[in-house]
């Protein structure tokens, strides 16, 4: 019962329970190519290298890695100049569905919570 709170609270703040992401042909171009890019050159290195099972309270999430600690790679790896340039960066690979919130509550933040690279299904 009290754990429904901070979903309706949610709701009436942001009018949704969850993130709602725009549709993939109602992205733009420079989304279509920034998720394009990440997934051709730099998910790989970034799973190797950032991917791991986090706690939180009592749950284990696996596979994640924190917003802050991506922004830092984004910047060590050259992809952003600054930590504003890279906290647009990963908006970017949320809105167009490369990376996720565990749970879809957040968009992307300089903060410590938890994403997940979203696997996609190949097309061929």
């Amino acid at each position: 019962m009290y754990m429904t709170y901070p979903y309706r609270w949610r709701k009436f703040w942001y009018g949704a329970e969850q993130v709602r992401l725009p549709k993939p042909e109602n992205l733009s171009h420079e989304i279509h190519f920034t998720c394009e890019q990440f997934k051709m050159y730099h998910r790989e290195r970034c799973r190797q290298e950032l991917l791991k099972d986090l706690r939180y309270r009592l749950r284990v999430y696996k596979n994640v890695f924190k917003g802050d600690v991506f922004i830092d790679w984004l910047m060590e790896v050259g992809l952003a100049k600054d930590r504003s340039d890279a906290v647009s960066y990963g908006e970017r690979l949320l809105l167009g569905g490369v990376i996720a919130h565990v749970k879809r509550e957040h968009h992307f933040h300089d903060r410590p919570y938890f994403y997940q690279i979203v696997e996609m299904p190949e097309v061929t």
